[in-house]
């Protein structure tokens, strides 16, 4: 896969089927994350889905590795851009 060229927003992602991914969101196509984590379990401290784009994953989250890109397949129902506090903490990938 190319390189991107223009730079994407750190951005969290639900689907249709439940997943719940972090990442930079391609600005060319919706449905492509770089440089992703997918959210397994997120602990009561990071106050629900609102909590990961705003205050990120906290103490108790299981978030996966990074993935260098990850194209969704079915539908995004919602994507909330990411405070610079909330990307930190995706991308310190903690696992309780």
């Amino acid at each position: 896969m190319k390189k991107q060229s223009k730079k994407g927003v750190f951005v969290v992602v639900s689907t249709d089927k439940k997943g719940v991914f972090g990442g930079v969101q391609d600005p060319d196509n919706d449905h492509i994350l770089h440089d992703a984590h997918m959210a397994v379990y997120w602990s009561a401290a990071t106050h629900g889905f609102g909590g990961l784009a705003s205050i990120g994953p906290q103490l108790g989250s299981k978030i996966s590795p990074p993935i260098p890109d990850l194209r969704i397949v079915g539908e995004i129902t919602a994507v909330c851009t990411c405070t610079p506090e909330a990307e930190a903490a995706w991308r310190s990938c903690p696992w309780a």
